[in-house]
């Protein structure tokens, strides 16, 4: 069994922003810093001194009311005393680094979705090894029934390309699950039967996306497509699905993630909203929805400044067991502290994004400037923490998934 200290990092760049797009959308009123403090107090999730702390500079990560006994919530944000497009960097910054320090392997489906488009994923042996006994009901992955079936009715597990056969199988009736999602939205989403906890996925995301921080209130169109996906798809705004094969200890995680994003504005008036869904994991999570929000405040009475708010809703079975309760502080304990660090890179990546910036404008008038350019360029390869926030993993790194 693991320590809670071995946890692991997930990749942001598939749950938070895989399209941070170039366009804007129009007839958005510009946002100031009292239309920031204003949605703040409204959204009730942070007190004056919170938004105080803010102000000043200070990140604040803290506890969302969970909606059912199995989920973690979190919510953070930060204000980043740099214009949107050097934020928008620091933030693109933050979700490669932990791309490449988590992603085994990684790609995206096409849209439409094409039957080679996993082809490029390849399950372990001992992960396929898992299926040999799946049942439904007692399946060590995150599988339908109809896929439970599948690999009991047409894999041959006694014969010597058992695996060959069962990776296939999978590579296709997953593409098609994506397939039908991308063509019918949440109706098409997977019903988990691996435990005696039934999981549809659609009524999970209709919880989960009860509420969309920021966006109901600025964006309405962009919200009813989040929930209406695929209809409804307003001006400027982009999605894509991707996979991603993640570090997980012994256990690696197939994760394919929907992410839809939208900027608006212009310049530093910029604002950039994103939404992630985890449509499949094969391990450790039910379900997972993340919503980030960035929003510029032009140059004016003050600097140019950026807030980044992040909110994340993860749920998994392990946290409706009996143990639940012993490792719930833990858990979000540790998950509040990578979050911060989260938070804390990306505003670190924008100062340097405005660095580099600034020591571009010296380079063109002063030849002196020249020599700064690979200083700077060189930080941005350094190493820094990466921040697990789909807290499910640790509920699996410290108990066995159907504990209770």
């Amino acid at each position: 069994m693991f320590t809670k200290n071995q946890f692991i990092y997930l990749t942001l760049a598939a749950m938070v922003c895989t399209a941070l797009l170039a366009g804007a959308a129009p007839g958005q009123d510009v946002v100031t810093a009292e239309t920031i403090r204003a949605d703040l107090r409204k959204s009730g999730e942070f007190t004056e001194q919170e938004i105080e702390r803010l102000e000043k500079g200070e990140i604040v990560v803290k506890e969302l009311t969970r909606s059912v006994k199995r989920e973690v919530a979190l919510i953070g944000a930060v204000r980043i005393p740099f214009s949107f497009e050097m934020a928008l960097k620091g933030f693109r910054r933050t979700v490669d680094s932990q791309k490449r320090n988590t992603s085994r392997q990684s790609g995206a489906f096409s849209l439409p979705v094409q039957a080679d488009d996993l082809k490029d994923l390849a399950f372990g042996e001992g992960e396929l090894a898992d299926l040999r006994e799946c049942r439904i009901g007692d399946c060590e992955w995150n599988l339908s029934a109809e896929i439970i079936e599948a690999l009991r009715r047409d894999v041959d597990w006694e014969s010597s390309d058992a695996n060959s056969s069962a990776q296939n199988l999978l590579k296709k009736t997953l593409t098609e699950y994506v397939r039908r999602y991308s063509e019918n939205g949440d109706p098409s989403l997977m019903v988990y039967r691996d435990t005696d906890l039934v999981v549809p996925l659609g009524d999970e995301y209709k919880d989960l996306m009860a509420k969309l921080y920021w966006i109901d209130e600025r964006y309405p169109a962009f919200a009813l497509y989040v929930r209406g996906y695929p209809s409804g798809k307003p001006e400027g705004a982009e999605n894509d699905i991707t996979w991603s094969a993640v570090k997980v200890g012994l256990k690696p995680v197939v994760m394919f993630t929907h992410s839809m994003s939208l900027r608006t504005g212009v310049g530093d008036a910029g604002s950039m909203y994103s939404v992630s869904k985890q449509i499949f994991a094969n391990h450790y999570f039910d379900s997972s929805l993340g919503v980030a929000v960035l929003s510029g405040i032009p140059e004016g009475r003050r600097d140019s400044e950026t807030y980044l708010v992040f909110v994340n809703r993860s749920r998994a079975s392990a946290l409706r067991g009996k143990l639940a309760g012993l490792l719930r502080g833990s858990i979000e304990n540790q998950a509040k502290s990578k979050l911060s660090s989260f938070l804390k890179d990306t505003k670190h990546y924008a100062a340097l994004a405005s660095a580099n910036a600034d020591a571009e404008l010296e380079r063109k008038a002063s030849t002196e400037a020249a020599t700064t350019i690979p200083a700077l360029g060189s930080i941005f390869y350094v190493a820094v923490p990466v921040i697990a926030i789909l807290i499910g993993v640790f509920m699996f790194l410290l108990m066995r998934k159907r504990a209770g």
